[in-house]
């Protein structure tokens, strides 16, 4: 999230997070690194 802020971002938020490989061939290297889908809202100033 910092990186979205830093790129002049404000109001940045984690909306939702799933485990989107949930039940796919790679779902076990996922878990491995521990990886998530991730829904951020943000905006950016004009």
């Amino acid at each position: 999230m910092d990186a979205i802020q830093q790129a002049g971002f404000v109001d940045v938020e984690l909306v939702s997070a799933a485990d989107v490989f949930a039940g796919a061939e790679g779902e076990a290297n996922a878990h491995a690194f521990e990886t998530l889908g991730a829904n951020i809202r943000a905006r950016k100033p004009v």
